[in-house]
């Protein structure tokens, strides 16, 4: 599993953290805020499902119109907003408005999760990523739930939901540094296990300014070179190569004269 990888459980483990810590607490806190029963207030579970797999249809033209790791980012801190409000909100219609937008962000942004770490993991190893990565939400449902009534115990529920915040924060940190690792690399779909044409041209010389380029390899240290890179070879499954790189050398020859020693390291 690769740090990348780690970073994704960590931030669904914060993400399920974050929503289960208010669970539990609700139906009673906005029962008691919003002058309504508990059997109404609860009646934000209902709508917050129903927006979480309402949202389902419209993923796939989401993820593929403004990128899975903007749909990620932008649904978390989206399901933080409307965490906040509920500290501050003082009406029914707009308590229930906030468990829908909490609900509809949450939908987007576990099923976002789940595709950008089924990326960062090799094929060989996704099924038991896929479970680790699971396990992660589970845990997270379990210490939710723990830290959010021990939290309103002994520090109210305004505090709930600003320590959400701080969880946000550290959560969309997170994510953020996979999206970079992510948006810095290139992925190719294959044909029938082939590049195309296009591919292999785009892929064939990489540039590094002061560097020239040696190959692609399985590993970014040491490994085995991709001696065939072309239209017809045949991939068996996903595959990450690395640039391996030489930095250039300059050689000054004074050619019969001679030259001042100088300090200090040339790059």
């Amino acid at each position: 599993m690769t740090l990348n990888f780690w970073r994704m459980c960590t931030a669904n483990l914060l993400l399920f953290i974050s929503v289960y810590m208010l669970f539990p607490l609700l139906p009673f806190v906005m029962g008691e805020q919003l002058g309504v029963s508990v059997g109404q207030a609860g009646s934000m579970f209902l709508v917050f499902v129903v927006a979480m797999f309402a949202v389902g249809p419209f993923h796939a033209y989401l993820v593929d119109e403004y990128k899975r790791k903007h749909v990620l980012l932008y649904s978390a801190l989206i399901m933080l907003a409307a965490v906040l409000g509920y500290a501050f909100v003082d009406g029914y219609t707009k308590f229930l408005l906030l468990a829908a937008v909490q609900g509809a962000c949450f939908g987007l942004a576990t099923t976002a999760g789940i595709t950008v770490a089924i990326d960062i993991t090799t094929s060989a190893r996704r099924s038991a990523g896929n479970m680790v990565y699971a396990w992660a939400a589970r845990l997270g449902m379990l210490v939710g739930v723990v830290l959010g009534i021990g939290m309103y115990k002994m520090y109210g529920f305004r505090m709930v939901t600003y320590l959400i915040g701080v969880n946000a924060v550290g959560k969309t940190t997170i994510m953020d540094a996979v999206r970079y690792c992510l948006t810095t690399n290139k992925d190719f779909n294959t044909v029938d296990g082939k590049l195309s044409a296009a591919n292999v041209s785009a892929v064939a010389t990489p540039t590094r300014t002061g560097y020239a380029f040696d190959g692609w390899y399985t590993a970014a240290t040491g490994g085995t070179k991709l001696t065939d890179l072309s239209a017809t070879k045949v991939f068996s499954g996903s595959a990450t190569y690395y640039a391996h790189w030489t930095a250039y050398t300059v050689t000054f020859d004074p050619n019969g004269g001679s030259l001042a020693t100088a300090s200090g390291t040339g790059v």
